[in-house]
């Protein structure tokens, strides 16, 4: 097949001496003697590879390693324009006759004949290679570039050949057109990704002294906004000895400057086929992305070789979570495509929001999907989700995740919604902030006189009362909330919430002992498994107890009991009614019925 793709060659181009040589480090280079030691100890395997995004500084270590090598130390920078595997082979006896004059001359000579199989070439090649006495390192730079076909499968072949004392160090954007599972199995690579070769936060310290100097708060918004990226703090150095920055809110997104952005535009994003560019701008929308929220972005079916393509292109992408089936950009490369997005294709943004909102609300990631319907100043769309999740997750008492839905929305939407505000404004008294609860409260009275949610506000004042120890209005107005009707998740809180007022309250009791047998009984067969109507059960039982009806509370808590144990949920859920078993035994105990309380009580 490589004598075949070489028929056509008849004359050799004349070789471009820069190409053997390494580039010249700048001044205040950091020193990544973790990284170098690493290096030094995978020589005596046949390969190294570091493979990372543009601007991680590959190149550089690299020819650090070469210049610290105990031995004879080649160089090749590899480019697409003039390689073919004949060319290939010039360069690499020209590297190394850069270091030794006369090596293998009887190897050039053949591979001056264009009839001279090739792959006999090669095999003299590894044979003056072995007859070296020294150990030898060959760099392969920016081997990305080589265009996939007889050159790669030629330059792979030699590397299974390479004789024991000498080694590649290879460096590269993409290791696709490597059979690097076959090695990682023969065990003779090592391997280095951008996660192992970004900056930590004292090397990007180190790098910055030389460049200009930054205050502690103001180099850890850069070093989290750059993610260790090298070139990406390189930039950011260039940017700010060319431009006036000062005080900490303008360092908040430092890294996102002009030269970092058109960087990664130019470099990277630019040099894309133009489906490709597409597919990136587009998924650019969201922080994180699976296939399936790609197809509903893109709209294409084809998502999952796409993502293939760039993951294996190394294109500022990486696998998040444990499942590995998430993937997100790079920081600075989201923010350039989003640039580019809204820049270049305006039209395309409120769609991408809507199907972004679409497909998080089906998949119940509820948090994501406001910030994308507030992205597209759809209140409607905050509001309906809203409205559907809010007591689904104070139910699960998820307090964490209300407040994530909140905290995406505006004040503004907030307070323009009853439901949206009662909320909001319950899950402050949840969280402990009852001031604030209050001070809301009052600041919104205008709102509370809506008949439809009067129950909602009733609710809130009683709460708000029983906390400040206003037992009696908070009897009030929790029975103002089993008034209004049509409310059951509340009724069954103000139940819950009367029977704490009675434990304490001097006040009489038989209406409001009415008024939750009746919810009680209105809700059980929907509720029978719920924590909540357990909860109102035993304040219900409690307040007939304090009224002096034991015989009424008894026959109250084996009536729940029956209808519980006659639940598909009585095995699972049996833990969950022991407090009303122990109740009916306590209630018993009183009575000298021991047998009968210790039965309730087992």
């Amino acid at each position: 097949m490589i004598r075949a793709a070489l028929a056509s060659e008849t004359h050799a181009p004349p070789l471009l001496k820069t190409k053997l040589y390494p580039p010249v480090l700048r001044p205040g280079l950091v020193p990544r003697r973790f990284l170098l030691e690493e290096l030094h100890h995978t020589r005596y395997r046949r390969l190294s590879v570091l493979s990372a995004p543009a601007g991680f500084g590959k190149t550089t270590l690299a020819a650090s390693w070469s210049l610290r090598f105990e031995g004879v130390a080649c160089w090749l920078s590899l480019d697409p324009h003039d390689m073919t595997p004949r060319q290939l082979l010039r360069y690499l006896l020209a590297s190394f006759q850069e270091h030794i004059p006369n090596f293998a001359r009887n190897v050039s000579s053949r591979l001056q004949a264009p009839d001279y199989p090739l792959e006999q070439v090669v095999i003299h090649f590894v044979n003056e290679l072995s007859s070296l006495h020294e150990p030898f390192l060959l760099v392969l730079d920016d081997l990305h570039l080589l265009p996939v076909g007889p050159v790669t499968t030629m330059l792979c072949e030699l590397i299974e050949k390479w004789p024991k004392h000498g080694h590649i160090c290879v460096t590269t954007r993409s290791s696709e057109m490597l059979p690097m599972n076959r090695w990682r199995a023969k065990g003779f690579v090592g391997e280095w990704t951008g996660a192992q070769l970004r900056f930590s936060k004292e090397e990007s310290e180190l790098l910055f002294e030389g460049g200009c100097s930054l205050q502690p708060a103001q180099m850890q918004a850069l070093y989290e906004q750059s993610e260790g990226w090298v070139a990406g703090l390189l930039l950011s150095i260039s940017y700010l000895q060319n431009h006036q920055v000062s005080g900490l809110s303008q360092f908040s997104r430092i890294a996102e400057n002009e030269y970092t952005l058109g960087f990664l535009c130019e470099e990277i994003l630019l040099k894309l086929p133009d489906d490709v560019q597409h597919f990136l701008l587009k998924t650019s929308i969201v922080r994180q992305f699976d296939v399936s929220l790609c197809v509903a972005l893109t709209g294409r079916t084809d998502c999952e070789v796409l993502l293939s393509f760039v993951e294996h292109q190394n294109l500022f992408i990486e696998r998040v979570g444990t499942s590995h089936q998430w993937f997100r950009y790079h920081s600075l490369f989201r923010k350039m495509l989003n640039t580019q997005l809204k820049d270049k294709h305006p039209t395309w943004v409120p769609s991408l929001h809507q199907n972004a909102y679409t497909w998080y609300r089906e998949h119940a990631m509820y948090k994501e999907a406001l910030e994308h319907a507030s992205a597209n100043d759809d209140e409607g769309a905050c509001v309906s989700l809203l409205d559907e999740v809010m007591e689904p997750l104070h139910r699960q008492h998820d307090l964490h995740e209300l407040q994530g839905l909140f905290s995406v929305l505006s004040e503004d939407c907030i307070v323009s919604h009853e439901r949206t505000l009662f909320y909001s404004l319950w899950l402050h008294i949840d969280l402990g902030s009852w001031d604030h609860a209050c001070e809301r409260m009052l600041a919104e009275s205008s709102l509370h006189h809506s008949s439809k949610n009067a129950a909602l506000w009733h609710f809130l004042q009683g709460v708000l009362a029983l906390h400040h120890e206003k037992h009696g209005d908070a009897i009030e107005s929790f029975e103002r909330v089993i008034d209004c009707q049509g409310h059951p998740y509340i009724e069954l809180w103000a139940v819950y919430y009367l029977g704490m007022s009675y434990s304490v309250a001097d006040v009489p009791l038989h209406r409001t002992c009415q008024l939750m047998t009746n919810i009680l009984s209105q809700y059980a067969s929907n509720h029978v498994h719920d924590y909540l109507y357990v909860s109102a059960v035993l304040a219900s039982v409690w307040a007939e107890y304090k009224r002096g009806h034991l015989q009424l509370a008894i026959h109250r808590c084996e009536e729940h009991l029956r209808l519980f144990e006659a639940s598909v949920h009585y095995e699972e859920l049996r833990v969950l009614y022991a407090p009303v078993y122990a109740f009916v035994g306590y209630f018993y105990l009183e009575r000298g019925q021991e047998e009968r309380a210790r039965a309730n009580i087992d």
